[in-house]
């Protein structure tokens, strides 16, 4: 089975960053969806779970504890979202179906279905996170 940073155009900059294990799209924290007719692309920006064992020296010296992807959908031809809290813990799953993608969170309060042709990793960055348990950093 593919891991869903194996499904990406451009999975090079989460591989360099996470090379002591990739992340999980386990209770990741959603925190914006942006829809855009050009292209038809939605991006997903959330935080994953995990913080590389070995971060870039900038993220260190920055105290950097959380990570955040944007993950853009491209050719996207279903889109289905049910629900919308300020605070999104989800779980996402992204899998190959016939020639296209699909990603699908159903588990919290936000209930998402997309159906697109192409995963696009937007963006990768750190931030300090000052009100992370510790036992999470």
């Amino acid at each position: 089975m593919n891991h869903w940073t194996d499904l990406l155009q451009n999975p090079e900059g989460i591989n360099a960053i996470f090379a002591d294990g990739k992340p999980s799209l386990v209770a990741v924290d959603l925190h914006e969806i942006v829809l855009k007719t050009d292209a038809s692309c939605v991006t997903l920006r959330f935080d994953v779970a995990q913080y590389p064992l070995a971060p870039p020296k900038k993220w260190v010296a920055q105290a950097c504890n959380r990570v955040q992807i944007a993950l853009m959908l491209i050719g996207v031809s279903e889109l289905a979202i049910k629900g919308w809290k300020t605070s999104c813990r989800i779980d996402f799953e992204l899998e190959r179906v016939g020639g296209g993608l699909r990603l699908i969170a159903g588990n919290g309060p936000v209930g998402l279905e997309i159906l697109a042709d192409f995963a696009h990793l937007s963006s990768l960055s750190a931030y300090c996170d000052s009100g992370l348990a510790p036992d999470r950093e």
